[in-house]
């Protein structure tokens, strides 16, 4: 249970990644990711306004992917809450009624990004707390959602700007790594190291590249909002 409790807490602290690369966001969109932003911050009515948005828009319209992905992502957060709580109970049923919300979403939109970058962004981090056989289904996804997210984006990364390119990069490298795709990652840190000189994810491209002794693969966001 502790392993469960420290996976929820991560994949809270890494939720608020950027997401520059979902392109034209829709007004729902927008609206419902920055509540839910701020009630990931501690902002407990944004939340709930955040998720009565999802509701509402599910009650319209049952099978609206980024209502979905937005509300598994809020309940695996809340989840994580009640695990905090010592309330396992209900803390099981947010997270896996959470990642249901989110697997229906893709299944749904398997081509929207906005729908791919969230559920990316909650599977990897909770994988590294997860025993090999979960850890394997988990990274198989997010490699999935970011390798989507890279196909749709792979003619204009000039213009996506430093930190999403950064972020694709690196989250690609650890899924790769973890599901044993050494030279799959390679060749995103390479082109970290290359083609993102002189930032941070450059650099820690390039320890990856050549790891000390023990080394975690495990990038956390560099400065969210950034480019």
């Amino acid at each position: 249970m502790r392993r469960r409790r420290r996976l929820l807490i991560a994949t809270m602290l890494a939720l608020p990644i950027s997401l520059a690369l979902a392109g034209d966001d829709d007004r729902f969109d927008l609206k419902v990711r920055e509540e839910i932003f701020a009630g990931f911050r501690g902002d407990e009515k944004s939340m709930a306004r955040g998720l009565d948005a999802c509701e509402a828009a599910l009650k319209q319209k049952p099978d609206y992917a980024k209502a979905l992905v937005w509300r598994g992502a809020a309940r695996t957060f809340q989840g994580g809450q009640a695990f905090r709580r010592k309330d396992r109970e209900e803390g099981l049923k947010l997270w896996q009624t959470g990642l249901a919300d989110m697997d229906r979403a893709v299944a749904l939109e398997p081509k929207d990004v906005g729908v791919r970058i969230p559920r990316a962004v909650v599977l990897l981090p909770a994988s590294r707390s997860m025993q090999a056989e979960t850890k394997g289904e988990m990274l198989a996804k997010a490699a999935g959602d970011l390798e989507v997210v890279y196909e749709s984006q792979k003619d204009r990364f000039d213009k996506i700007g430093t930190h999403p390119l950064g972020e694709l990069r690196m989250g690609l490298a650890e899924a790769y790594m973890g599901l044993g795709r050494k030279d799959d990652a390679v060749a995103q840190l390479e082109a970290a190291r290359d083609g993102l000189t002189g930032t941070k994810y450059a650099a820690e491209a390039a320890t990856w590249l050549n790891p000390p002794p023990g080394f975690a693969f495990q990038h956390q966001c560099i400065g969210c909002h950034s480019r």
